[in-house]
C-alpha cells in the first residue's frame, strides 16, 4: 500500500479544467489507486489523462525516493565498515578521527628514514637567562640589586614567580627584586656628624677630661 499521493502544480491545473462530476470520479479512481496500488480501468478520457499523469508522478517520485534510500544505506554501511577497520567501537565516531589526525602528525625525518612526530611548540615563558645576562642587566639599568642573589633564588626555584608559575619576563623580575631589596634593606644612615649639631661637643669634652 502507498503512503501517500503526490500530485504536482501541472496536475492540479489538469484537475481544474475537468467538470465536478469528472472530478469527483477522478477522486474515488486515487482512492481505489492509493488502496490497492492497481491502475482501475478510466472509461472517460479526460479523467484517464489525469490520473495517468498523477499515477506516473507518483512512480517516479517513489523510484527517486527508492534510489536515495539505497545510497543512504549504503553510505551508512560504508562507514560501519570505516570505523571498523579504524578499530572504533562505533559509539561516537571520534576514536578513527583521533587516530587519523595521529597519522596525519607522524611523518618521515627524511635523513633517518624514522617516522616521527613533529616538535611540540615552544612554551610561552621565556628561557632562564645566564648569571652574566643578569649582571650585564643590572650594570645596565643601574639596578641595586645583587644579581647573584636573585639568581640562585629562582634557579633554585625552578624560575618560579611566588613558587607556583612559570616566569614570564626575567628583567621584570630583576626590577621587582631590586625594588624589594630596597623596601627590605634602607640604606644605612650616616654617622653622627657632631657639625650639625649646635651644642659645641669639643668644649664639652675638653670640660670633662675627654
Amino acid at each position: 500500500m502507498k503512503k501517500g499521493l503526490i500530485i504536482n502544480e501541472d496536475a492540479w491545473a489538469l484537475i481544474d479544467e475537468l467538470e465536478s462530476d469528472e472530478q469527483t470520479a477522478l477522486l474515488s479512481y486515487l482512492a481505489l489507486y492509493h488502496r490497492t496500488g492497481d491502475a482501475p480501468e478510466i472509461r472517460n478520457k479526460s479523467v484517464r489523462i489525469v490520473f495517468k499523469k498523477i499515477q506516473q508522478d507518483n512512480e517516479r517520485f517513489s523510484d527517486v525516493r527508492s534510489e536515495a534510500g539505497k545510497k543512504g544505506a549504503d553510505a551508512r554501511w560504508q562507514n560501519v565498515a570505516n570505523m571498523a577497520n579504524d578499530g572504533n567501537d562505533g559509539n561516537d565516531g571520534k576514536n578513527g578521527i583521533r587516530e587519523e589526525k595521529n597519522r596525519e602528525d607522524i611523518k618521515e625525518n627524511p635523513l633517518t628514514g624514522v617516522k616521527e612526530k613533529p616538535a611540540q611548540p615552544a612554551r610561552t615563558h621565556t628561557v632562564p637567562p645566564t648569571l652574566e645576562e643578569v649582571e650585564e642587566y643590572v650594570r645596565a639599568t643601574g639596578l641595586q640589586m645583587d644579581p647573584a642573589a636573585f639568581f640562585d633564588h629562582f634557579t633554585s626555584n625552578g624560575w618560579k614567580v611566588s613558587g607556583k608559575a612559570a616566569m614570564k619576563d626575567w628583567r621584570a623580575a630583576c626590577r621587582n627584586w631590586a625594588r624589594n631589596e630596597k623596601t627590605m634593606h634602607p640604606p644605612n644612615k650616616p654617622a653622627f656628624n657632631f657639625t650639625q649639631r649646635t651644642t659645641d661637643y669639643d668644649a664639652l669634652l675638653d670640660a670633662v677630661g675627654g
